[in-house]
Formats: structure tokens, C-alpha cells, sequence
């Protein structure tokens, strides 16, 4: 399995292709590196709160990307906490 959040990746491609954006011109709106967002989008990376911010504002899916992003990981703390409680009982 991969480090990083692969719908949220998905989404960002998708979202980047529907706005008619290249992973380039992207890049260079919201200050990232190409390479960068490349790993985000595949899986390897996991994007920050600021990435997923920036890339909505400059997307204009209005917090999108940011609640996908913060609902996998609080999804992500919500299921290791049970998982953790049910071994302890």
C-alpha cells in the first residue's frame, strides 16, 4: 500500500484535468513542485492541508480536496483507535 492518500490523489488529477490545467501549470499556481504534485496524485506522497488548500482555491471546488483530505485521515485515527481499543478489551 502506498504512504499516500490515493483518492485524494485521483481526485486532484481529475479535478486538475476537468479545470484544463497540466500537472505544470498547477504547479506553478499553487507554488508547488511538478514533482511534487506527481507524487501526490499517484499515491507516493501525502498532500499537506496547505497543498489541499491551495489547490482548491486555484481549482474552485470550494474546500473539496481539504475535506477529503482531513476525513481520510480523521477516518484514518478513527478506525486505529478502534482497532486499538478492540485488542486491548
Amino acid at each position: 500500500m502506498s504512504e499516500g492518500e490515493p483518492e485524494f490523489g485521483g481526485e486532484l488529477r481529475r479535478l486538475r484535468s476537468a479545470a484544463g490545467l497540466s500537472l505544470r501549470g498547477l504547479a506553478a499556481r499553487v507554488h508547488y513542485s511538478k514533482g511534487y504534485l506527481s507524487k501526490i496524485e499517484t499515491g507516493s506522497k501525502r498532500a499537506t492541508i496547505d497543498v489541499a488548500h491551495r489547490c482548491d482555491q486555484i481549482l474552485g471546488v470550494e474546500g473539496e480536496l481539504l475535506r477529503l483530505l482531513l476525513n481520510t485521515k480523521l477516518d484514518s485515527i478513527l478506525i486505529t483507535r478502534l482497532v486499538t481499543h478492540s485488542y486491548r478489551d
